[in-house]
């Protein structure tokens, strides 16, 4: 492997400042505590951005990035991502298939991707060379700078995106583009947001599918192997959505990947049944702490006016319970239990900011089982009026 060559821009553009964030619970004498953020020159994001957008201009409209790609993506959101892994699994279900969903947990992925597999992704696409080789020069002679006790300490940057990187995301598309439009089997659906890989694939009998999960996933690990990325088997996780008595196991690189009842993707709880009991306990649970949290702020008697509540409400409460609710728009029996026992929590909090009646929950389970639809759709739209009326 050959040196890089030599950057020309100026020094400073190359420069980033890292500072340590402590992950909120955690150990302050471990590494792995703290999320490393990195500030780099205002000129340099600039210039970033300006090559960002003639980089997003090429990819929509030579259709490069693959429709299974979500993550950091104009017009794409979680709700698009759920939405389709929701329906790929009730399809498989329809024709009596069995399923297993497997959620492959990457370490690292942004701080370990290599410069030279950004480099050849770029290579790969057909795009004016200055602009190219602009893009590549943003690669070289990097540097990170962290504040001692003493002095600045700095190192040269040999992989990663820089967090707080505007292009960097993009460089991650381009790179997990390969492995997302590889030719897979018929019954073998990849989707990703960002670093969040998901496969589900069905067969008709326990051997097949044990034998083509098994398959997808030797495929995948080439496409690791090949760009230095290791998949973490401990927050990897399969569910296995069948009539079974006893499924298939996968393994990743000799290790079996532990099989659950559950998983959780992009913030929402999948489980065997697909009955979503498991996500809604764990919402109730969310909005339960967080009002306990309000309630030791603002005291006993909630002495907050009418606009502070809805406030709140809407930027707080509202965004959580429908976070991936179009995702989750055809599951009849999610919305019967959305109501989270609405009188009890009527009573308890009649006073405070999640006080809302038996009507305004049947409007959000009337919201929710409407057709999927965009986000500027009527659905959000009446969400909003209920929370106004509060």
């Amino acid at each position: 492997m050959g040196e890089d060559p030599p950057s020309t821009f100026n020094l400073f553009l190359q420069v980033s400042c890292l500072l340590l964030a402590r992950k909120d619970g955690k150990e302050a004498d471990k590494i792995k505590s703290y999320r490393p953020v990195t500030l780099l020159p205002t000129i340099g994001k600039v210039l970033e951005q300006i090559l960002l957008r003639r980089l997003n201009h090429t990819l929509k409209k030579k259709n490069i990035l693959h429709h299974n790609q979500f993550g950091f993506r104009e017009g794409r959101s979680t709700d698009d991502a759920i939405h389709q892994l929701v329906e790929k699994i009730k399809d498989a279900k329809n024709k009596q298939l069995h399923t297993m969903v497997i959620s492959l947990d990457i370490q690292g992925a942004f701080d370990l991707l290599q410069y030279n597999s950004i480099r050849n992704s770029l290579d790969e696409i057909n795009f004016p060379s200055h602009t190219i080789e602009t893009l590549k020069d943003i690669l070289t002679d990097r540097k990170v700078t962290i504040q001692t006790a003493q002095d600045p300490v700095s190192w040269s940057q040999q992989q990663g995106c820089a967090q707080g990187s505007c292009i960097g995301p993009m460089f991650w598309n381009l790179v997990a583009n390969e492995i997302i439009s590889e030719e897979w089997q018929p019954n073998v659906h990849l989707q990703a947001f960002a670093d969040d890989f998901i496969f589900v694939i069905s067969e008709p009998t326990g051997a097949k599918l044990k034998a083509t999960a098994q398959a997808a996933l030797t495929k995948f690990q080439h496409w690791t192997d090949k760009h230095q990325l290791k998949v973490s088997t401990e927050k990897s996780t399969t569910i296995l959505i069948s009539r079974l008595v006893s499924g298939p196991r996968v393994k990743w690189d000799n290790q079996i990947i532990k099989r659950s009842t559950s998983l959780k993707y992009l913030g929402v709880i999948i489980d065997n049944k697909l009955n979503w009991a498991d996500h809604l306990i764990n919402m109730k649970t969310k909005l339960t702490h967080l009002h306990q949290k309000i309630t030791r702020i603002a005291g006993t008697n909630w002495e907050l006016n009418k606009d502070l509540r809805r406030r709140l409400y809407k930027t707080v409460a509202e965004r959580m319970i429908l976070h991936c609710s179009m995702g989750l728009s055809t599951i009849s029996q999610t919305i019967q239990a959305f109501e989270f026992n609405s009188e009890k929590v009527s009573a308890q909090h009649h006073r405070g900011i999640f006080h809302y009646s038996n009507s305004r929950t049947t409007g959000y389970r009337r919201d929710l089982t409407a057709p999927h639809q965009s986000r500027t759709g009527s659905g959000l739209r009446q969400n909003s009026q209920t929370a106004q009326n509060i």
